[in-house]
């Protein structure tokens, strides 16, 4: 019994002095927020952002589900020279605050009207949305159809996510890794816990860090720190679970609302995925192009919002499209500032 009384107490102090340590290096990160950009407070809570360019057109740039603003610094610093550009962190992420309010599309649209209201960013904008990313800027636009002059869209989330679990087979929809609540939950676990810190040489070999490779090392260390943020695991769960909600996605179904703007959907390499599927959730390669096919269609669905839309194809992207062909993305929105001149 002296022997089980001992391990459970050496765990315990194990695990308090993870716990600690992780906090107290938290704490130290998180002053390191005006090396990167700057700060502002919006309904008392801090917001972090970057604001870079000049010109009297803006770029803001909604992320992924999880993803700090730093994942699109490299196309920030590029893009600087012809527009004014804005990343941030969306509260929980990062440097910003969390928030107490839910954590729906619809709130992170009303949060970036109050970010570029505080900027004094009023003018007409171009929104970049991935993934989630492209769900806030749906409800933007209907929201604020007077505040938005184009739109790009990179694998941008359905409104109609959630149905995959009944169009998909079990066995399929549990090896698609469309379902991403329980790897979600036991990061979140690790990260609350300061355990996940110590598994940094595990996970830069996996997705989705092995996606940052090509990108300066210093943003791909902030990407890092900003994995280890305590309030990172549950605003994600928090996120994914609304982003599921029909209250919430319906009314993004229909073009009706929408305002008939120059909307640029970027697409994935199907083959890519695939094999991804394949390699990491154990389908055979025709299961895994059922997930993928399903996928091309839900998201084909945003040509219907505005007569102006238009499909590119990528050759060499996984999700992360933004850190594969990133010349491909700079381009496309260089085109698109030019259209909006």
């Amino acid at each position: 019994m002296n022997y089980v009384l001992g391990a459970v107490l050496a765990v315990s102090g194990l695990g308090a002095l993870l716990y600690a340590n992780n906090r107290l290096r938290i704490a130290h990160w998180n002053k390191q927020a005006t090396r990167y950009g700057q700060t502002i407070t919006i309904e008392g809570r801090q917001v972090f952002y970057r604001l870079t360019g000049t010109g009297k057109i803006t770029v803001a740039i909604e992320t992924a589900l999880g993803a700090p603003s730093a994942e699109w610094w490299q196309l920030q610093d590029q893009l600087a020279p012809f527009a004014r550009i804005l990343t941030f962190d969306r509260p929980g992420y990062g440097w910003s605050d969390p928030s107490t309010q839910p954590r729906t599309s619809e709130q992170a649209a009303h949060e970036l009207r109050l970010l570029l209201d505080a900027l004094d960013l009023q003018v007409p904008i171009i929104l970049i949305g991935h993934s989630l990313g492209g769900l806030v800027v749906n409800h933007f636009a209907r929201l604020y159809p007077d505040r938005i002059r184009a739109a790009i869209l990179l694998d941008p989330v359905s409104p109609r996510d959630a149905e995959a679990r009944q169009l998909l087979s079990p066995e399929v929809y549990q090896g698609s890794g469309w379902d991403k609540t329980q790897s979600m939950k036991l990061m979140a676990t690790f990260n609350r816990i300061g355990l996940l810190r110590y598994l940094k040489s595990l996970m830069i070999k996996s997705p989705p860090f092995y996606y940052y490779q090509g990108m300066p090392p210093e943003h791909s260390e902030v990407i890092w720190q900003h994995l280890l943020n305590p309030h990172l695991g549950q605003t994600a769960l928090e996120e994914y679970r609304q982003l599921h909600m029909p209250e919430n996605n319906t009314p993004l179904l229909s073009a009706t609302g929408f305002p008939p703007i120059p909307l640029k959907v970027i697409y994935h390499t199907p083959q890519i995925i695939v094999d991804e599927i394949v390699k990491y959730g154990g389908l055979s390669s025709d299961q895994a192009w059922q997930v993928e096919k399903l996928w091309e269609s839900l998201i084909r669905e945003y040509l219907t919002l505005s007569p102006r839309s238009e499909w590119i194809a990528t050759t060499h992207a996984s999700h992360f499209i933004h850190t594969a062909e990133l010349d491909l993305v700079l381009d496309i929105a260089q085109k698109v500032l030019a259209e909006a001149r």
